[in-house]
């Protein structure tokens, strides 16, 4: 059975578009990561440490903490709007947020030929990063 599908009429989507280009505009160009900021983040170690445009940061769990404050305004104007526009249920969009995670970290090193076991650990620290923010990407157990 297919879904109902609910579209943004025109007029809404102007205002919602108006509302996140206010929002970006509020904040400073450094502020989101590829609108104004180039600059690639490592862990120390890596071998582009050091490179002109490059910050080294001291480990994973840090790269994890400075990656989940960066997608955590991009990931909430996009929940709001799924919401206002689609319809789309909070706990549903978390849920795809978490699935994509998962799936990349699955995916992608399959592509890159390096370890599963090491991609599914990362996946699952970037994870634990934005819950550790108060984003609602792991779902509570229901015991019945």
């Amino acid at each position: 059975m297919l879904e109902p599908v609910t579209v943004c009429p025109p007029r809404d989507s102007r205002i919602a578009f108006g509302r996140a280009s206010a929002r970006l505009r509020a904040l400073q160009p450094e502020h989101w990561a590829g609108l104004a900021d180039t600059t690639i983040r490592v862990v120390d170690g890596d071998r582009l440490a050091g490179e002109p445009g490059i910050v080294a940061l001291p480990c994973e769990p840090a790269l994890y903490v400075w990656l989940a404050h960066r997608c955590e305004p991009a990931l909430l104007l996009a929940q709001e709007a799924m919401l206002r526009c689609a319809g789309l249920d909070v706990r549903r969009f978390w849920s795809l947020v978490a699935e994509s995670i998962v799936g990349a970290a699955t995916y992608v090193p399959a592509l890159a030929g390096t370890s599963s076991t090491v991609g599914a650990q990362r996946g699952q620290a970037m994870l634990a990063a934005l819950a550790d923010r108060g984003l609602p990407v792991r779902r509570g157990c229901v015991v019945r």
